[in-house]
């Protein structure tokens, strides 16, 4: 009697174990990144950088240059989190990549009130600067990585230059 209740408790677990892992499937892709049977992505990054902000394109006809000797915002991507110092502020938050697709998603940041002019840049405060780095890393889709720097696009057109140091 003892043995049948032991061979059924055995079973029960056998299916019960090979239930609960058939739930929870991936699919390796790479080295790092999983995808889930329903082709959501779970983890993923293939890269580990540090970058100081050289320029912004806001327009086809305007781009905000961040010049040599001066602090620079900068951007801090690893295992599928970004961070980063703008003016005034840090801020961070989340961000998903595949290949050379990448979104970076909404995240927190501090708000010290920053109303001091960039050095260079006479006609933007630090909070306008970091607004603006937050709304065009929201736009960014795709990148590439060029000798020492991180372009950031929408697309084909260029957003964001990093240095990457």
């Amino acid at each position: 009697m003892i043995y049948k209740i032991n061979k059924v408790l055995f079973i029960c677990g056998l299916l019960l174990n090979t239930l609960a892992c058939s739930t929870y499937q991936s699919i390796e892709t790479d080295s790092q990144s999983k995808i889930d049977l329903s082709g959501n992505l779970i983890v993923l990054d293939t890269f580990n950088l540090s970058c100081e902000l050289m320029s912004i394109h806001i327009n086809s006809d305007t781009e905000l240059v961040f010049p040599n000797g001066n602090v620079r915002p900068r951007l801090s991507i690893s295992n599928g989190e970004y961070s980063g110092f703008g003016v005034c502020n840090r801020f961070e938050g989340m961000y998903v990549k595949k290949e050379n697709a990448i979104k970076f998603k909404s995240g927190m940041s501090t708000m010290v009130g920053c109303m001091r002019r960039y050095s260079d840049i006479e006609f933007l405060t630090g909070n306008e600067i970091e607004s603006l780095i937050s709304r065009i890393l929201g736009q960014v889709n795709n990148y590439s990585v060029d000798k020492d720097k991180l372009i950031l696009k929408q697309d084909s057109h260029i957003l964001m230059i990093y240095k990457i140091i």
